[in-house]
């Protein structure tokens, strides 16, 4: 395989425990100047425009809202395709199993089935009103 036969190339990448305790595992790619007649991450009829992106979690210490809700949730991965979820809008504690130290997450319950597995990473979840 050859650079000419990726559609992408990973340019950074992040897995671990920023300075505020948050678990991230992210990768930036360099879309390849050619086009891809068959989206293979994309389920055909699934159109996703991310119009605005959340800019806070409600139990953070800095939001005074009380009452948390769950939120309707959807992904789109390479490997489980076009999924629905909730998600509960609190951070919760954990320790990866990869990792030294404590960290916060938000966490998907799924509707049926997975939610995410392996091939998914990087996957964007979007809310109801299209806010990543």
């Amino acid at each position: 395989m050859t650079p000419r036969d990726n559609c992408a190339e990973v340019m950074y990448t992040f897995y671990g425990v920023d300075e505020e305790g948050r678990f991230l595992d992210y990768a930036f790619c360099k879309i390849n100047k050619r086009e891809i007649s068959i989206p293979s991450n994309i389920p055909f009829g699934t159109e996703v425009i991310i119009k605005e992106h959340k800019q806070s979690v409600e139990n953070d210490p800095n939001n005074q809202k009380k009452k948390l809700d769950f939120i309707k949730v959807e992904k789109v991965g390479r490997t489980t395709f076009h999924t629905h979820g909730y998600v509960l809008d609190k951070w919760k504690y954990f320790r990866p199993k990869s990792l030294s130290r404590e960290a916060s997450a938000l966490f998907v319950y799924e509707n049926r089935g997975n939610f995410g597995t392996y091939g998914d990473s990087g996957s964007p979840v979007f809310d109801n009103i299209d806010r990543l």
